[in-house]
């Protein structure tokens, strides 16, 4: 997706990776070998208000997983106003509306996956208040806590 998104736009492109998994080596060499190290800042493990300061900057979040339960980082995101990308799969239809908090694209399509980028970031603070509006009225702890209430309810009745 980076080497795409590098071929396909001409302004500056940056990756950001936080965490740490069994795959970190692997990916060092994969962007090093393709020369995309150079525009990649790995954070490792970060605590969560120290990534929460740096995700309201993104202008979009790549969002690669073939799976999340709930994914808190697309939650997190979409309330800061960043949207997000992520392949057109089974979880994202449960978090991700097209062009109101984000884009799904077709699994694999990276051309695609890399477009909707471009297109997200290009369309600025409309996508921005779009996606913090829909995560406030989906996610918002008024509709969450009612939502647990009426879960509650019923398992007590």
């Amino acid at each position: 997706i980076l080497e795409e998104l590098k071929n396909m736009w001409s302004g500056k492109v940056e990756m950001h990776i936080y965490g740490s998994g069994p795959l970190k080596n692997k990916l060092k060499r994969d962007l090093l070998k393709r020369g995309l190290y150079s525009i990649t800042k790995f954070f490792g493990k970060t605590p969560r208000n120290i990534l929460m300061k740096y995700l309201h900057t993104y202008d979009v979040m790549i969002m690669p997983s073939i799976y999340e339960a709930c994914p808190y980082t697309l939650i997190e995101a979409n309330v800061l106003g960043v949207p997000v990308v992520a392949f057109d799969l089974e979880w994202s239809k449960e978090f991700i509306l097209d062009m109101v908090n984000g884009i799904k694209v077709p699994f694999n399509d990276i051309k695609k996956f890399a477009e909707s980028v471009i297109k997200l970031k290009e369309m600025g603070m409309k996508i921005r208040t779009s996606s913090h509006h829909y995560a406030k009225q989906r996610f918002g702890s008024n509709v969450v806590l009612s939502q647990l209430l009426k879960v509650y309810q019923e398992v007590v009745e």
